[in-house]
């Protein structure tokens, strides 16, 4: 990733952490975070490709008019400029006007997905939910200076491979033995509301890109049951295994 772009990121990841904190100007400061990155993407773009001329990127309509030219050339559509340009001027009059506007929480999740649209049609810049979690989870490992672990994201998805219905795993985290098995059994858990056979979790594991043979999961299951982590006759987590879980997931 260049580095610029990395920086555009950066400032749209920043927007995302203010939505989720408890601060009451977390919205409005969240907002005008990804509001400057959709800007610096858009003039950048109309620079790079003379779309515009030196005056006009310098003038305060810079953006509507970097907007529109690359409305004109089919990077975006009517509907996705529009909202764009909506977001920009409630952005606007929080910042210049200084009003008191409430920006609810589906304002910023909205301009986050349209700032991910734009990056991805002008700069082939695309990544998936689970791996934007990630970006969003490592830059907030930056703003601290202090080290301190914090949760990785994961997802579950309810599939079926020649009639067995399975769980397939998403996370971007390194994961021991021990925990793709243990977030297997939880996985069924929460998709199927009950406990897996050893050999949904083999298959589970397999189509979650985790291929562990049948002697490890049966050693690694042995194990979680010494340590009093599943239930003595079923593939069932208890709770100090779901809490340990949840200390380094993000479920």
């Amino acid at each position: 990733m260049d580095s610029w772009i990395k920086e555009i990121v950066e400032q749209i990841c920043v927007g995302t952490i203010l939505r989720e904190s408890k601060l009451d100007s977390g919205n409005r400061l969240a907002l005008i975070c990804v509001d400057n990155g959709v800007e610096v993407a858009l003039k950048f773009y109309a620079s790079y490709h003379s779309l515009l001329k030196d005056q006009e990127l310098d003038s305060p309509q810079a953006f509507f008019l970097a907007l529109d030219k690359i409305k004109d050339l089919g990077k975006i559509d009517d509907t996705e400029a529009k909202d764009t340009k909506q977001f920009h001027r409630i952005r606007n009059d929080l910042y210049h006007r200084a009003k008191l506007t409430t920006v609810k929480d589906r304002v910023i999740e909205d301009y986050v997905k349209l700032a991910r649209i734009l990056l991805n049609r002008l700069y082939d810049f695309q990544v998936s939910d689970l791996e934007w979690k990630k970006l969003v989870n490592e830059t907030r490992k930056s703003l601290i200076r202090e080290r301190i672990e914090l949760r990785e994201p994961v997802e579950y998805e309810m599939t079926e491979v020649q009639g067995s219905h399975l769980v397939r795993m998403k996370t971007p985290a390194k994961l021991q033995n021990t925990e793709s098995i243990m977030l297997i059994i939880h996985g069924f858990i929460t998709k199927y509301a009950r406990s897996p056979t050893k050999e949904e979790v083999k298959k589970s594991l397999m189509i979650s890109g985790r291929d562990i043979s049948d002697d490890v999961i049966t050693v690694r299951i042995s194990d979680l049951r010494k340590t009093r982590y599943l239930e003595r006759n079923q593939l069932k987590l208890k709770g100090k295994a779901l809490n340990r879980l949840l200390k380094k997931f993000f479920i």
